[in-house]
């Protein structure tokens, strides 16, 4: 019975019309946390790179980050087991850095049991921190069995990161596009991860990825949002 529906997707609209939402009354906005002045103009240059990875202690060749609670579903939820499975199975110089607390019992047996020493969970990061570690990463990579959105690809795109990401991971369905500026995958796609990693090395040397997802996500700001909002409330 609402004048109307604000949605930050298809998802959202399932959601709505599920419940007898008149879908001529759902209107789209860009879901984000955001600002404006938070979109790089560029992707992080070589030189740059390389001033971040020596202030954070990060010594490989080749970045891989992921961000997320691990206490969602004790460190599963995020895919975290996915990323240590395709790590023992890529070159030894690619880092994986993974920020979101400190890994239980399991995780720190199932590290240990891989013998990697190339994999890294950072405990959780202030703001200006993590955009450091965004700006020193080459890739941003998020398995997640289930995302009511996540922020964090919204937040690595506007840092210049092309993206892999599950088709359960709302932010990935709306804002990555195949080939474009990340893949889609399967949760639990080892092989399917594994291989993606491999494709954004070879398509990524001249940052294009990176750049399409700065673009992408100049539209979904907080400054954006909020024109989108009232555009709706004052012409409904």
């Amino acid at each position: 019975g609402a004048s109307g529906y604000f949605s930050t997707g298809e998802e959202n609209d399932r959601y709505f019309l599920a419940y007898g939402a008149d879908k001529e009354k759902i209107y789209r906005y860009p879901f984000t946390s955001i600002y404006d002045k938070d979109v790089f103009d560029h992707v992080a240059t070589p030189e740059e790179k390389e001033a971040f990875r020596q202030e954070l202690g990060i010594q490989e060749k080749y970045v891989i980050l992921s961000v997320g609670r691990f206490s969602y579903l004790n460190g599963y939820g995020k895919g975290y087991d996915v990323l240590i499975q395709a790590a023992g199975k890529l070159p030894g110089e690619i880092g994986w850095y993974i920020i979101g607390g400190r890994p239980n019992e399991a995780f720190q047996t199932m590290l240990e049991n891989s013998g990697l020493t190339n994999f890294h969970f950072i405990d959780f990061k202030l703001k200006d921190e993590l955009v450091k570690y965004y700006r020193a990463s080459d890739q941003f990579v998020l398995m997640s069995v289930g995302e009511a959105w996540g922020l964090v690809i919204n937040e690595s795109m506007a840092c210049g990161l092309p993206v892999i990401t599950t088709e359960k991971c709302i932010a990935g369905r709306e804002l990555v596009k195949d080939g474009e500026n990340g893949y889609l995958l399967p949760v639990g796609d080892t092989d399917g991860l594994i291989s993606s990693v491999n494709k954004i090395i070879e398509k990524n040397q001249d940052g294009k990825m990176g750049n399409s997802s700065i673009q992408t996500i100049r539209e979904y700001t907080i400054e954006q949002m909020a024109k989108r909002h009232a555009w709706f409330i004052e012409n409904l």
